[in-house]
């Protein structure tokens, strides 16, 4: 029994000795390779600049209504129900989008004491406007602070390509509390910090007007009603105070049926009056019941947190690939060769049987 496992293992020594033969070239040729492969990948590395990370982080108000209900129960007035959770849902959707990001690109900011929109310092900042020197339609592309979206193709392009680059270094999530935490990177300090402040107010606004729209327009109406019946009420009561000054001069009681006429108007438009009060009330109480409330948890400041290159890290991935890459390329090549020698061998032992 011992004889036979030694046997097996100087046999397996064998086998692996003989491969070894034929792969001990392509090994050194392979570990030359991963040398290259990874001072190539520092170098490269090294040569990167600095990047620096921004991040905040904020909440979005209750969706419980309960308190407002209340409130307008006791007032008598119906308030109509809020949306629940999905708010939160669709408020992280906003800022993944790219749209989202066009537009804060398209606010001023102040960087380094200057006013500017955020595309055209983040067309300064990248080396755009030296590339474009010397092209008459691009050295001095710039955005005009009164810009408006869908206005240019051109422009409108550029804008979304830029959209895209950013989100690729832009990370939106949400936790499982409902706050949501926004990071973002970037070579240039200043512009990180002005990018993440412009992005969350531009949400904020964006949702607002989207989110209350309704109700604002419901307020609208109902205030320019309030206010119609109040200086239709003002009108006739005006009348009215004419009409009492004349009443010494009636002798006839028929001359007395204008000024009740017009008590009989005021009474009327009273009524509606108190109504359009109630409606006006009940569109204020949801206009501030729709409006979200967004609380900043943690703001951006500066120094932010400098991202430094993964040199080492980029070095041992490139001696990985350098080394590994070829001599499993090799060794599967001339294992597969040798594997088909084998089966040629055997079948021409079979034929000459």
């Amino acid at each position: 029994m011992e004889n036979e496992k030694s046997t097996n293992f100087f046999e397996i020594f064998a086998i692996i000795k003989g491969y070894w033969i034929k792969l001990r070239l392509w090994f050194f040729i392979s570990l030359l390779s991963g040398i290259i492969l990874a001072f190539v990948f520092y170098k490269k590395e090294t040569n990167k600049p600095l990047q620096y990370m921004g991040t905040t982080t904020f909440m979005l108000s209750s969706d419980d209504v309960s308190g407002g209900a209340g409130l307008s129960t006791a007032m008598g007035i119906l308030l109509p129900s809020s949306g629940g959770g999905g708010n939160k849902t669709i408020l992280l959707e906003l800022l993944k989008s790219h749209s989202m990001i066009e537009r804060t690109l398209l606010t001023n900011a102040y960087i380094n004491g200057d006013s500017e929109l955020l595309i055209n310092h983040y067309i300064k900042i990248n080396g755009f406007r030296d590339a474009w020197k010397g092209d008459k339609n691009w050295e001095n592309y710039s955005y005009t602070s009164n810009y408006k979206r869908d206005t240019s193709e051109e422009k409108d392009g550029f804008l979304r390509n830029s959209a895209i680059n950013i989100g690729a270094s832009y990370t939106p999530l949400k936790s499982d509390e409902g706050i949501f935490s926004i990071s973002f990177i970037h070579t240039n300090q200043e512009f990180t910090k002005a990018f993440i402040d412009n992005l969350v107010i531009t949400l904020i606004n964006y949702y607002t007007e989207k989110k209350t729209a309704k109700s604002r327009i419901i307020y609208e109406y109902a205030k320019n009603r309030y206010d119609a019946l109040t200086g239709k009420v003002s009108g006739q009561e005006q009348s009215l105070a004419k009409l009492q000054d004349q009443s010494g001069e009636f002798v006839f009681m028929a001359d007395r049926v204008p000024q009740q006429s017009v008590q009989r108007d005021i009474g009327l438009s009273s009524g509606m009056l108190q109504e359009a009060a109630k409606s006006l009330a009940a569109a204020s109480m949801s206009l501030v019941q729709e409006t979200p409330f967004v609380q900043v948890i943690d703001d951006v400041r500066l120094p932010l947190a400098i991202i430094e290159p993964s040199k080492v890290k980029k070095g041992i991935i490139g001696f990985a690939l350098g080394f590994l890459g070829i001599f499993a390329l090799s060794g599967g090549i001339i294992l597969g060769l040798d594997f088909l020698r084998k089966q040629k061998e055997i079948y021409k032992n079979e034929q000459r049987k």
